[in-house]
């Protein structure tokens, strides 16, 4: 419970996406950027997700896919955020 903090008010499909990356500035920044009535949030996976050792997320990539307008099929996008590098082990 300590991770999820004070949580915070999602709907649909934003609940795909984990709290510590929704909460994220770098995450918020880029959502609001792309948020308009036209423009609809229709799937949301992080496909990959590095935290630091106290638990908070500096790097991952998500997939999300929009609908816009009276398009029928969704448009995809890989996005990625912080420094994504792979630490051996």
């Amino acid at each position: 419970m300590t991770m999820i903090g004070h949580g915070s008010h999602r709907t649909a499909v934003e609940r795909q996406i984990p709290l510590p990356v929704w909460n994220h500035p770098d995450f918020q920044r880029w959502l609001t950027a792309r948020q308009r009535p036209d423009h609809m949030l229709t799937d949301a996976r992080v496909l990959w997700l590095q935290l630091d050792a106290a638990g908070i997320p500096v790097g991952w990539v998500l997939k999300a896919q929009f609908t816009c307008g009276d398009q029928e099929s969704p448009s995809s996008e890989f996005i990625t955020f912080g420094d994504l590098h792979m630490e051996k082990t």
